[in-house]
């Protein structure tokens, strides 16, 4: 069997049957494998990695020989923070070796794409096989290595015929170079709500196995993975490191996001409504996302920062997870941002431990370690554990509200005002305590003394606060399960 040295030279083979190449072009070591000689009359688009017609005959084509996966090798990355200047390569030449990807699916639209000899070729390598795995439905894996980007990756708008795109990490890892404001892996946004509705909220993503960092300039401007609508959505065992956001959803119905790491982000995950044309508080929510088995390792921000935040979405829930490391703004922040819409979130088995070490007031989640701002609904915190000192759930409620709050049986309260709860809204909502094991809140007494109100200022310990003066207080029997509510509800 003929072997050749890189992809590139099949367009001037002269020898037309089945075949080897080493790598795909002379910059790289990656990219080879065997070929098949199709015939056909007439010409083909080359498919840079995949498919050439050599420039004397267009009876055929060299065809990679494949099986149901994609492989990003194929596309002749270098696994290393290189630019196209570096490897010697001008512009036109990075041109030559990585034309514009060709979107085939359906009604869609050409990605964003420009290529420079200032750009990573990494980057350039990336973008080929997933415009290549969205336009054949196939899955895309990375096999393991390091892989290094400048600048945005582009998965296709409509994605494909299956709405489905799958990118396996097997363990890699997308290093960004610099610092710049960017979504790494992305995909543009809808033109209106119609069209998110329509034609992008059916899509699926897969996302797995996969690490993202910065290479060397700390946290960055960057968010790690801002796909926009779709349902279904999956991201599993994922590291993202040192991005002001790790994953930032929008318009992402029943979304699941497991096993997922925020290391040093200023904000983990962000779960969101859509921000394009057309959206309101009831049409672009990301109803139903589930949060399993995920870490939040704070960076030490006091303002606009927090493990897993979630803004008009309803039914959402964060379970059996963590948020520690350096003090936060918040823990988990929950914000109905006035919506009408949004009743219900889940708390459940969930460790705060941020360090106070450095935060200006003392506690490690200098709000508190949950807030919630909700003008209805139920909202459920279980089996909660905190090593450090903070409130341990602020809240901006109404009288339609009613917080829950049970298995309790270890938490330190703020140094500020030594609270474990914060009412910002005098005489709203219900508080329901249900068999709890913390010390005083197994009798609305010492329930009193852990309260803060009067706008978040609360007093000092021992204190009965004006709010709760105004409260009654029931034992509903069956062991310890108080009720405070206010008079007048």
């Amino acid at each position: 069997m003929r072997t050749y040295n890189y992809f590139w030279d099949l367009k001037g083979a002269t020898a037309y049957s089945d075949c080897m190449i080493r790598s795909y072009a002379s910059h790289t070591t990656f990219g080879g494998g065997m070929f098949k000689w199709v015939p056909i009359v007439g010409v083909v688009t080359d498919l840079p990695g995949i498919r050439i017609q050599p420039s004397a005959n267009t009876n055929g084509y060299f065809e990679r020989v494949m099986g149901n996966e994609i492989y990003a090798d194929w596309f002749g990355p270098v696994h290393a923070n290189t630019t196209f200047a570096g490897a010697s390569l001008s512009t036109p030449q990075a041109s030559a070796l990585y034309p514009t990807p060709v979107v085939t699916t359906p009604s869609d639209p050409a990605i964003p794409y420009t290529i420079a000899d200032t750009d990573n070729i990494d980057w350039a390598a990336l973008q080929a096989g997933i415009t290549y795995a969205c336009n054949t439905k196939r899955p895309l894996l990375l096999g393991g290595a390091d892989y290094y980007v400048n600048k945005s990756l582009y998965v296709n708008k409509f994605v494909g015929g299956s709405n489905v795109f799958t990118l396996d990490g097997g363990g890699a890892e997308i290093w960004t170079v610099n610092n710049n404001t960017f979504n790494i892996l992305t995909r543009q946004s809808p033109n209106d709500q119609a069209q998110a509705d329509s034609s992008m909220s059916n899509t699926r993503f897969d996302i797995k196995n996969l690490r993202m960092g910065s290479n060397g300039f700390g946290q960055t401007n960057q968010t790690g993975i801002s796909l926009g609508p779709s349902y279904g959505a999956q991201y599993t065992n994922l590291l993202i490191a040192a991005h002001v956001q790790g994953i930032h959803l929008k318009f992402a119905l029943n979304t699941t996001v497991n096993n997922v790491e925020f290391n040093l982000c200023r904000r983990g995950l962000v779960v969101d409504k859509g921000d394009w044309p057309g959206v309101t508080l009831s049409n672009a929510q990301s109803n139903v996302t589930t949060v399993n088995n995920c870490r939040a390792v704070m960076y030490g921000y006091s303002t606009n920062s927090y493990g897993y935040g979630f803004f008009d979405a309803d039914g959402c829930s964060v379970n059996n997870s963590i948020v520690e490391g350096y003090f936060c703004e918040y823990g988990i922040l929950f914000d109905t941002q006035a919506s009408n819409w949004v009743y219900n979130f889940v708390v459940n088995n969930v460790h705060f431990e941020c360090s106070p070490s450095g935060s200006p007031t003392g506690d490690g989640c200098v709000n508190s370690a949950i807030k919630i701002d909700a003008l209805a609904g139920t909202y459920s915190i279980a089996n909660i554990y905190g090593q450090h000192p903070c409130t341990l759930i602020d809240t901006e409620i109404s009288g339609e509200t009613s917080i829950m709050v049970s298995g309790i049986y270890y938490w330190v309260p703020s140094v500020v005002d030594g609270s474990m709860f914060r009412n910002r809204t005098n005489n709203a909502g219900t508080w329901l305590f249900i068999g709890n094991a913390k010390n005083a809140l197994n009798d609305a007494a010492g329930l009193a003394l852990k309260f803060s109100t009067n706008n978040g200022t609360g007093g000092p310990v021992g204190v009965v606060p004006t709010y709760l003066a105004s409260l009654v207080s029931e034992n509903l029997g069956a062991g310890p399960y108080y009720r405070l509510m206010p008079t007048a509800s």
